[in-house]
């Protein structure tokens, strides 16, 4: 296993998280076998770079607001970091060398960047015929697949399941498309966003009975860095930090709900991360309850 994929599956490293996108007219994207990467260029080569306004970027003028409004910037990134962590990243779901897995299952989201993740991992595991499936409705799917063949994800590979509408719908119409492929997905690769780490792996896990281990691949990215990039379908449009923010914090709220639900397994959230959620629950709303 290379150092690229073990670094995306601990996350552990700090690389400065950039986005893919088919969108942009004129644009393209080539991915930086160094970094492991993908850069958005415009038509002239030239990296895509968060716009400024006349007081500067998004992110800080967000900061200075909430300076502002009395807020203790610094202890609320540093609860941000606990919560983040927490979410994104278990020794119990890092990529096992000496495992055969049955395929890889592209969880959709809001962040385009994704499509990066998944090309850069499948180009990192080397020759093979691993299924990539790219599950999600209303042309997600599509997008998604079509950003990562751009990257130079091979097409044979690619499964595309456009019914899905939720994460337990994503888990269960991607195992049972793989099964048919012959696939044995007593093990399989799941790739999501990293605050959706957490509820992906417990999702799989309870509906799923057949996959008895996730490995868990997302953005090696510090939380600063994805409130300022991350969280977007076209790299150079930002969501407002404040609603990134929110769909971390949410995160917590369906770890705590969806277990009575029936929708995920039960999960121990340590007290320290608590402690964290609660004070930035004072100043942010966690987004409402999505199965």
């Amino acid at each position: 296993m290379s150092r690229a994929v073990a670094a995306l599956g601990k996350g552990r490293s700090e690389h400065m998280h950039a986005f893919a996108s088919d969108v942009r007219e004129g644009g393209d994207v080539f991915p930086d076998a160094d970094r492991r990467i993908a850069i958005s260029i415009d038509r002239d080569g030239q990296v895509l770079h968060e716009p400024m306004g006349p007081d500067g970027d998004p992110y800080s003028c967000w900061m200075r607001e909430l300076e502002g409004q009395g807020v203790d910037t610094d202890r609320m990134m540093s609860d941000m970091t606990t919560v983040w962590d927490f979410l994104r990243h278990d020794p119990k779901w890092e990529l096992d060398p000496g495992r055969s897995y049955g395929g890889v299952v592209f969880f959709g989201s809001q962040d385009i960047g994704g499509s990066a993740v998944v090309a850069n991992l499948v180009r990192d595991l080397g020759p093979g015929d691993m299924p990539v499936v790219f599950s999600g409705s209303y042309g997600e799917a599509a997008k998604f697949r079509l950003v990562a063949e751009k990257l130079g994800l091979n097409s044979d590979r690619i499964i595309e399941e456009p019914l899905a509408t939720n994460t337990g719908q994503n888990a269960v119409n991607s195992a049972a498309l793989l099964k048919e492929r012959g696939r044995d997905v007593g093990s399989i690769i799941a790739v999501c966003t990293p605050q959706h780490a957490r509820r992906v792996e417990s999702t799989i896990r309870k509906q799923c009975p057949d996959v008895q281990h996730v490995a868990m691949v997302t953005a090696d990215v510090s939380v600063e860095n994805y409130i300022r990039y991350g969280y977007r379908t076209i790299p150079d449009e930002a969501r407002v930090p404040q609603e990134v923010v929110s769909a971390i914090l949410g995160e917590i709220k369906r770890l705590d709900e969806y277990p009575r639900e029936g929708h995920i397994l039960e999960q121990e959230i340590p007290d320290d991360v608590r402690e964290a959620y609660a004070r930035l629950s004072q100043t942010f709303q966690p987004t409402a309850k999505r199965y």
